[in-house]
Order: C-alpha cells, then structure tokens, then sequence
C-alpha cells in the first residue's frame, strides 16, 4: 500500500509537465498560425461542390497575399452570385476549436486556432479547413502535400517544440498523442 502514495506525486508532476508542454505548443501554434475554415451551407451534393467552389475563389485571390476579409467576403458573394446560390457568404476572424488534421508531413493538433471562417448561408453542412498563414492552402490542394517551401515557411514562425510536435517522420508521435490528450480535456472543461 506505501507504493500507491509514491506513485500518486510522480504521476501528478509528469501530468504537470505534460499540461505545460501542451499549453505551450498550443500557444505558439495557434499565434503563429492562421486557418481558413469554409462551412457549407448543408450537405448536399450541390452545396458541398458550392464550398469547394468559394474555397478555390478564395484561395485564387490568396495565392501571393492574404486577402483582407472584406475582399474575401466579395470573392465568395461574387462567385455565390455567379452561379445564383440562393443564400449569401459571411466571413469573420474567430478563434475555432479545430480537430487534429494529419497532412503527409505534418500533424496539426486539435485546439484553438485563430482562423477566418467562412459561412454559406445556413452553415449547417460539412466543413474544409487548412493553414491559411503561412500559406499552406494553395500549395496543399495544388500538389496533395506541402511543398518545401511551404515546409519552410511554416518552420519558419514556429519554435522548435512546435516543430518537434507536428513533425511527421513515418512513426506515431507519442509526445503528440500526450498533448491531444491534454488538449480534448481543457476543451471539455473549456465547452
């Protein structure tokens, strides 16, 4: 039985230290990242084929530069309007709890992110998401994976913990899986 209470205080200090780590990386990645979050109207075949529509007027118009959301918002009417959607386009800056996303190279963890969203009418369909800054969206749907560059850029305005944690090398990360973990119950108590 004296084993249960030694155990106790070196469980506890390592969920302490793993709480840290978490909060750290979740910081400097959602400050230092931005994402482009598209929400379809609804499921539908039509309204699905829609957000990918609005997705790459979007992302034509942030090919060199990220568009203020005002211009955004007019890519997304204008195209909503040229092919005569029966509802409008809202574009907002948020902090979205967005889930983990797994590219070829990298792995984003689930948390809070400050992202641009974009709403097609009633918002209540499937959603697309990428890494708006540094810009990884073009280079992701052009090519299927990150480019170098786009590697670059990215590794460019994250720490090196960051890095080590969305880093993919063929193997599971385990420090990753720790800091989901950690993540999914501050959003828990968070919502």
């Amino acid at each position: 039985m004296k084993k249960i209470p030694c155990f106790f205080p070196v469980f506890l200090s390592i969920f302490c230290l793993c709480f840290v780590y978490s909060v750290s990386v979740q910081r400097n990645l959602s400050s230092n990242l931005l994402r482009l979050h598209v929400v379809a109207n609804s499921n539908s075949p039509i309204d699905q084929r829609i957000k990918l529509g609005v997705r790459d007027r979007i992302l034509e118009k942030s090919e060199k530069d990220f568009p203020e959301i005002a211009e955004m918002e007019v890519a997304a009417q204008e195209y909503l309007d040229t092919i005569g959607a029966p509802y409008h386009a809202e574009v907002a800056w948020e902090k979205c709890h967005i889930p983990a996303k797994a590219y070829k190279q990298i792995t984003l963890p689930q948390g809070e992110y400050n992202c641009v969203k974009v709403t097609l009418g009633n918002g209540l369909g499937e959603n697309w998401w990428c890494v708006a800054y540094p810009p990884l969206c073009y280079t992701e749907s052009m090519f299927g994976a990150m480019t170098d560059e786009g590697k670059e850029k990215l590794y460019s305005v994250l720490d090196n913990e960051a890095v080590l944690t969305i880093a993919q090398n063929g193997k599971f990360n385990v420090r990753f899986k720790i800091v989901e973990t950690i993540q999914s119950i501050i959003a828990k108590i968070h919502y």
